[in-house]
């Protein structure tokens, strides 16, 4: 009995080793061992004979109430590794590409994962998320989030809940690719790596500001807004991200008192009240967010757009930018 194989990556001048694939299996296979983490419920249809015990005596048990043949069994599990050696986290995110498509199906979020693990910005957003934790090492805010993106569940794989995240900090700089001039609407993929691309790797003070920033405007959208997240009584990520995105553009307008708070949630529910488009692709996505900037801006006093212009001028430029001619 064996696991998939792990994929390490050894930092320069270091003999310490960074799982960049497999992090999750790891954490899940140390906290069972730990005792945090009970077996899966193992059903009788899926009872095996293993032996000196079977498969549904472990059913549902911490590993010290495991047979003591089981526990022996995990113990000598065999763990396979390979390690990448003497390269950087752009080459990382490369291979992963191609090795997702030799058949080792990765999703997009697994890719970022093992590629910008490092990333100051990342590391914030995974202990936000808790996705590397287990369920009793969550701040009662980690659980709430994980159990409004995850539609009523907080325990989906996949990094489910940091995918959302990230897909928020992607479209909500709409970086173009790190090196290319312009701008230029990104897939969410494109749109997510450019983000960390551009963001300092290295700044723990910039990454927890944008954490702060996230939060600060999904409780601003939860608190106050009618329906932020959810399109037909489900949790809708195109919706949600273009809400926080709104949220965000006018946070500051409302910081300086150009808007009163209650005139920014009566604007911002009317933008939320717009539908989203039934197929997601690139161009749709970037229209919607696109019209709901729009939105928002037609509906501010020159007042009001001159300050949101202050404080949003580089995200504006890019998704309206001509917005004062149209209003001659």
């Amino acid at each position: 009995y064996f696991f998939t194989s792990f994929i390490l990556f050894k930092l320069p001048d270091s003999s310490h080793r960074e799982v960049v694939d497999g992090k999750q299996r790891l954490t899940s296979l140390y906290n069972f061992y730990k005792g945090h983490l009970k077996f899966p419920k193992i059903m009788i249809a899926e009872d095996k004979d293993l032996g000196a015990f079977t498969l549904r005596e472990c059913s549902e048990k911490l590993f010290d109430e495991l047979p003591s043949e089981a526990q022996e069994r995990v113990r000598n599990l065999t763990v396979h590794t390979s390690t990448l050696r003497g390269i950087n986290p752009q080459t990382i995110y490369e291979i992963f590409t191609i090795y997702n498509s030799s058949g080792t199906r990765l999703n997009a979020v697994e890719i970022r994962n093992a590629a910008f693990q490092d990333h100051a910005v990342h590391k914030e957003m995974v202990e936000l998320t808790g996705e590397q934790k287990v369920e009793s090492e969550w701040s009662e805010y980690t659980e709430n989030l994980r159990y409004i993106i995850g539609n009523g569940k907080t325990n989906a794989n996949r990094y489910k809940y940091l995918a959302f995240v990230e897909r928020y900090l992607g479209y909500s700089r709409a970086y173009n690719e790190h090196g290319k001039p312009g701008f230029k609407r990104l897939t969410t993929t494109k749109s997510i790596k450019s983000f960390y691309d551009r963001e300092d790797a290295d700044d723990d003070n910039n990454a927890k500001a944008i954490a702060t920033e996230f939060k600060s405007n999904f409780d601003f959208c939860s608190n106050n807004l009618i329906s932020p997240f959810h399109f037909v009584g489900k949790f809708h990520a195109l919706k949600a991200t273009n809400s926080l995105i709104m949220a965000n553009l006018i946070s500051g307008t409302i910081d300086d008192k150009s808007i009163k708070q209650s005139e920014a949630v009566e604007i911002l529910n009317q933008i939320c009240s717009v539908q989203p488009p039934a197929n997601q692709n690139t161009s749709t996505i970037w229209t919607y967010h696109t019209e709901s900037v729009s939105l928002l801006w037609s509906s501010l006093t020159d007042k009001q757009r001159q300050s949101l212009d202050n404080h949003n001028i580089e995200y504006l430029d890019k998704l309206i930018p001509l917005r004062n001619e149209t209003e001659e």
